[in-house]
This record gives structure tokens, C-alpha cells and sequence, in this order.
């Protein structure tokens, strides 16, 4: 989680930490990628801590493929990252939308909170005092990168974590497949032979009793383990992921299960 204090400092300095860094390290046929990174904290008022914190760091191509493949990879990687209406433009647009939302939301559920509170009641929260308060304050982050490739398929994955004054904060992972030939997105029925779903879903359950007891233990919704579309590919084979409280408790948090390509060998085109 970022650092509030130097988050609150960025903010009250007005900086705006913003930068696009090359990678030097390649990547197979020379595939290079370049990193966005973002990081600031809004303050909700003057004289309070409570901030809207965000931080996102995206991995995205810059080299290697025709420039239609690397377009066509970047747009697949922002859809994936970002909830927004309009069609995906930069990464540095892009991303400046999200920010504006979401500040947009976040000032307007509680900009009209008073300015000093002197650790009296608010309902049945008691404000701390140095007037931070759990319930207004809010942290979101994004982190997307490369994770893998197999004969002319590549694996993005975005974790998000976000925090918006409940008990836990909300957590996800999203895994895209992208085609070498075009940038594209692979969706997971395309991906693999008709009827596959069956065959898959017993592949799932046996490795994940195997390599995880403790998680298959905590499985509640057996049903529920079968191809979701959330998958990704690396040379050992396709791993599947699957959301907290999507097939178990909160507690267990991400379950991921992959299975070999030579087992998966009977339900490929």
C-alpha cells in the first residue's frame, strides 16, 4: 500500500509523480515494453489527512511487432485495466480519465464532510485527532505486466487492490491473452476445442487438491471451478484465476490453478 505521508506530501507540494521509464530488457523477437507509472494523494480538505491515494504502474509493448500489433496489445492491456465508457486512447489519456473519475466520485461522496471535527461523534464513528478517519479515505492501485508466452500467445495480468472504508479492501486480478499475429485478445472459447469446458473443469479440481489441500479444503462452490475466462498461458501450460469469495471464502483470497499443456493436449484446436 503507498506510503500516506509521502503521498500527502505530493499532494500538498502539488508534484505530480508521472513517468514513462523504457525497459532495456528484451523480450523474445526483440519484444521491449516500456513502464507508466502514477502515483499521487489528493487531500480531502486543508486541514485533514484523509486523501484519495492512487497508484498504478502498467507494463504495455513498445517494440518488437508491426505497430497495428503493438496498437491493437495496448488497447487490449487499457480495457483490461481501466472501467471507462470511452474507447481506449494512450496509456497518459487513458489513465488521466481514470484519475479525473475517480476523483470526481471520491469529492463528491464526501466533500461536503465539515472542516474540523475536533474528535467529536459523526454517527457512530469518532474521528481521530489528527482528522484522518478510516471511513474517508480511499487507496486504489493498479499493477499490469507481461507474465508469460507460448507459441505465439502472450499473458498480461492486472492486479487491482482498492480501499473504499469498508471492513477489507476490494482485490481482483484480471489475465488477458494477447495473439503475436494481431494484438488481440484471445478469448478462452476460441482458445480451446468446442466441449472443453467438462474436460477442464475435472483438470481444475484434480490440481488444485494436489498442489493447494489447504485451499481445496476451503472450496465452497465445487461447481464453480471450471474455465472462467480469466486465464493465462506460459511455457508449463494455462493457469486459471479465480476472484476472492468466486469459489472460496474471502480468507483464501486469489486461488489460481494451472494445468499442464500435455494434459490440456485433447481439448486444443
Amino acid at each position: 500500500m503507498t506510503d500516506r505521508k509521502t503521498g500527502f506530501a505530493l499532494a500538498l507540494s502539488g508534484a505530480l509523480a508521472l513517468a514513462v521509464l523504457l525497459v532495456a530488457s528484451c523480450r523474445d523477437r526483440g519484444f521491449r515494453t516500456a513502464d507508466f507509472n502514477y502515483e499521487e494523494a489528493f487531500l480531502l480538505k486543508k486541514d485533514r489527512g484523509d486523501a484519495l491515494n492512487i497508484d498504478v504502474h502498467l507494463e504495455y509493448p513498445r517494440s518488437g511487432f508491426e505497430q497495428e500489433v503493438l496498437d491493437g496489445m495496448t488497447r487490449a492491456i487499457l480495457s483490461a485495466a481501466f472501467d471507462l465508457e470511452d474507447e481506449p486512447t494512450t496509456v497518459e489519456e487513458t489513465c488521466r480519465k481514470y484519475v479525473e473519475n475517480l476523483k470526481d466520485e471520491y469529492f463528491t461522496e464526501f466533500g461536503n464532510i465539515p472542516d474540523e471535527d475536533e474528535g467529536e461523534m459523526d454517527g457512530d464513528i469518532l474521528r481521530s485527532d489528527d482528522f484522518v478517519d478510516w471511513q474517508y479515505s480511499w487507496d486504489d492501485h493498479l499493477n499490469g505486466y507481461f507474465a508469460g508466452s507460448h507459441n505465439g500467445y502472450r499473458s498480461y495480468i492486472v492486479e487491482y487492490s482498492g480501499y473504499r472504508g469498508g471492513v477489507h479492501p476490494l482485490q481482483g486480478l484480471t489475465a488477458i491473452v494477447l495473439e503475436d499475429a494481431t494484438g488481440n485478445p484471445v478469448p478462452e472459447e476460441t482458445f480451446f476445442a468446442d466441449g472443453y469446458a467438462e474436460g477442464i473443469s475435472a483438470l481444475l479440481k484434480k490440481y488444485l487438491e494436489e498442489e493447494d489441500p489447504e485451499a481445496w479444503g476451503e472450496v465452497l462452490d465445487q461447481k464453480g471451478l471450471c474455465p472462467n475466462g480469466n486465464y493465462a498461458v506460459s511455457e508449463s501450460g494455462v493457469t486459471w484465476f479465480f476472484q476472492p469469495f468466486e469459489v472460496a471464502p474471502f480468507t483464501v483470497g486469489l486461488v489460481s490453478v494451472e494445468v499442464p499443456w500435455d494434459d490440456l493436449a485433447p481439448y486444443l484446436p
